[in-house]
């Protein structure tokens, strides 16, 4: 028996890849209407090569796939593997697992030796995908590492749009206008052995800052939707004029307070109209800082904390199971869980805000945590405070480790 020093990894199976790649054409040229501006350099770029790629929406990859129009093994967190349609055909695919939000020694060690190999890597390194049409509000420097360790050409790839034409707060399908795909040679492999983590960090910084609500209107796109508005309730959680939070309610064309009835409209071309006598952002990124501003408040306070019941459910490999119920808290240092298991045994455990940067939001309202290379899934049993604990984790990261 070969053992893992030994195992040779597979590149995606080139039968799979060959009906793949003419699908993944058909769906963004019909329903993302994409097109692509590719760097002539990448296009002969000889293995192995990695690929990082903004992750602004859940079409990314294929719109990866359809502008590189190579395979590539896709580095994806444990989450992915939960997948219905993904676990037979996981091995075809030729996907590399790791631990989401962290660079472990396994994970590195797949990707050297994928590079090794011959194979072509693609990661989505903000680890998920965007909540609000931004980049994530952190990069870790462990990335230009990363690419320094690996040694070989790296290429960056974005889709304008791609967020405005699938949100994730959205609950009314794709919404169909333009999306732009670029593709850039970032690094040659000499540039990668010469230049210095912090150049190359910068750099990889200024790539991955984009704003799809900015693209969006600076080009005046229309993304046709019959209910452009529905779930957006989900992303902005609080009110600017009565300032509570959770009361927003969304309909296909409108936000509205139930407290306090502030309404506003949502347009096709990313606009929010106020109604008479209401109060709105002219958009969902400003309206967004507006919440994170006010959660950057409370995490600086004395004495901080909060905490919701939940249902604690596990993934320990390829679905999730619930483990038991409690409470899910957060206060200066860490987030935690508290509560019993299905057995009735009190069980608690939790990770320090020092070192967690975000967390992964749900939209059926519920967040992830990794806790030692396991998944953790809370549901809050009042279906709401998703977004409010990621900026609540968010903000108390870059408040403990002084980031402006």
């Amino acid at each position: 028996m070969k053992n893992q020093k030994e195992t040779k990894l597979k590149k995606p199976n080139i039968f799979l890849f060959m009906i793949i790649l003419p699908l993944f054409k058909l769906t963004a040229r019909f329903l993302f209407n994409a097109r692509f501006r590719r760097d002539k350099r990448v296009k002969k770029l000889k293995s192995p090569f990695i690929v990082l790629g903004t992750h602004s929406s859940l079409p990314d990859v294929g719109l990866i796939t359809v502008a590189l129009s190579r395979r590539l093994n896709i580095v994806c967190g444990r989450d992915v593997f939960s997948w219905g349609w993904v676990k037979p055909i996981q091995n075809a695919l030729g996907l590399l697992r790791i631990s989401q939000f962290s660079m472990d020694l396994s994970s590195l060690r797949i990707m050297k030796k994928a590079t090794e190999q011959g194979l072509n890597l693609l990661l989505c390194p903000e680890g998920k995908i965007s909540i609000d049409g931004r980049n994530l509000h952190y990069l870790s420097p462990s990335l230009s590492k990363l690419l320094k360790m690996l040694g070989v050409p790296v290429v960056f790839v974005h889709s304008n749009g791609g967020h405005s034409s699938v949100p994730k707060w959205h609950k009314g399908g794709i919404r169909r206008g333009k999306v732009l795909t670029e593709t850039k040679l970032l690094f040659t492999a000499e540039e990668v052995k010469s230049l210095p983590a912090t150049e190359m960090q910068n750099t990889l910084i200024k790539h991955f800052t984009y704003n799809d609500h900015e693209y969006q209107r600076e080009n005046k796109i229309r993304f046709k939707s019959k209910n452009p508005a529905l779930g957006l309730h989900f992303i902005l959680f609080k009110c600017p004029k009565c300032l509570k939070e959770y009361e927003n309610e969304s309909t296909e064309h409108q936000l509205i307070c139930n407290s306090c009835g502030n309404t506003v409209t949502y347009t096709e071309y990313g606009e929010i109209i106020p109604d008479n006598g209401s109060l709105a952002f002219a958009g969902i990124d400003d309206w967004y800082d507006f919440q994170r501003e006010s959660i950057k408040n409370e995490v600086t306070a004395e004495g901080f904390y909060e905490s919701h019941p939940v249902v604690w459910e596990q993934n320990l490999g390829s679905e999730y199971t619930e483990c038991g119920e409690g409470e899910l808290y957060i206060n200066h240092e860490q987030i935690g869980f508290k509560g019993i298991d299905l057995n009735g045994e009190p069980i608690e455990f939790a990770t320090p805000l020092k070192t967690l940067h975000t967390i992964v939001q749900k939209t059926k309202e519920a967040v992830d945590l990794t806790v030692n290379g396991i998944i953790h899934r809370f549901y809050f049993r009042e279906q709401k405070y998703s977004v409010r604990y990621t900026l609540l984790v968010e903000e108390s990261f870059r408040k403990i480790n002084e980031i402006i």
